[in-house]
């Protein structure tokens, strides 16, 4: 060591001293060399999760034809039921109804003669007016009167024709033999026209036969027909006539719940009874159902 060199190869140390070449340290090593970054995989070799797996679905295994047939069965006895269930209430509130206009009639025709017994004054001996007298007594039989009777409390039974609908009334020149004439407009199909003749030649029966003095009844339904060539005229579409004979064997009120369910069952009762054949071709049989 030295302030000064004192030949070649001395080197000049940071203490500012001056050494031999033979003290001089060794130059220090290089770093080691950075190791190189990993090489990523291959896509290949990469770990990929799997892809989530759907939610399992349900299908209708599909159906066999017996099960298909089985199917429609069901349908058709459910809708069936439907319409009975519904026929059979029909049927219930049409009773209903006609049992209340029967008790109606019954205690109008009572009232009035009781109103005409207690009202009545002794000393008074003029003959009472067609419109006062009961029905059961009118005699003899007159257009008013008979127009009187069915537009009192007539029981009307299921698809009647009202009495708005009535055109006439006719008595026989024998007096006893009546003709009431209707006009229907709204039959949906020819046996819904049948149905509205049977019924309401089942009203007017009933009531006009309460006079002992009616031997017959003929109830008349006119109705309009076309023709091929466009031209309509008023034809009558049914008639139907019932003789004494044959009312005084009807129970009206059994009757009556029988005519609420199959109204053509007073063609098959009546003496005679006529079908237009422009609607006798339309009715799914040859004539009115009388099967029941």
């Amino acid at each position: 060591m030295s302030d000064t060199p004192q030949g070649d190869g001395w080197w000049l140390a940071s203490d500012g001293k001056w050494y031999p070449p033979t003290s001089r340290p060794a130059p220090p090593l290089p770093p080691p060399p950075r190791p190189a970054p990993p090489r990523p995989a291959p896509p290949s070799q990469q770990f990929l999760p799997p892809p989530p797996r759907p939610a399992p679905q349900w299908q209708r295994p599909p159906r066999t034809p017996e099960q298909e047939k089985a199917n429609r069965r069901a349908i058709i006895i459910s809708a069936v039921a439907l319409v009975v269930v519904l026929t059979v209430a029909l049927t219930a509130l049409a009773l209903s109804e006609a049992n209340k206009n029967d008790n109606q009639v019954t205690t109008g025709t009572t009232s009035a003669r009781a109103a005409a017994t207690t009202t009545a004054a002794p000393t008074t001996t003029a003959a009472p007016t067609t419109a006062t007298i009961p029905w059961s007594d009118v005699t003899p039989l007159t257009p008013e009167a008979t127009t009187q009777a069915l537009l009192g409390d007539r029981p009307k039974t299921y698809k009647a024709v009202g009495r708005d609908e009535r055109q006439g009334v006719t008595v026989g020149e024998d007096g006893t033999s009546i003709t009431v004439t209707y006009m229907v407009d709204g039959a949906w199909t020819e046996s819904d026209f049948i149905d509205k003749a049977g019924s309401t030649a089942f009203t007017d029966d009933r009531v006009l036969f309460a006079n002992p003095n009616v031997q017959s009844v003929t109830v008349v339904l006119n109705t309009e027909f076309t023709d091929a060539f466009g031209n309509k005229n008023t034809e009558p579409g049914a008639t139907l006539t019932l003789l004494r004979a044959t009312a005084d064997k009807i129970s009206w009120p059994g009757l009556a719940e029988r005519i609420n369910i199959n109204q053509q069952w007073m063609f098959c009762i009546s003496d005679t009874y006529t079908i237009h054949p422009a609607i006798r071709k339309g009715l799914s049989r040859s004539g009115p159902n009388c099967s029941g």
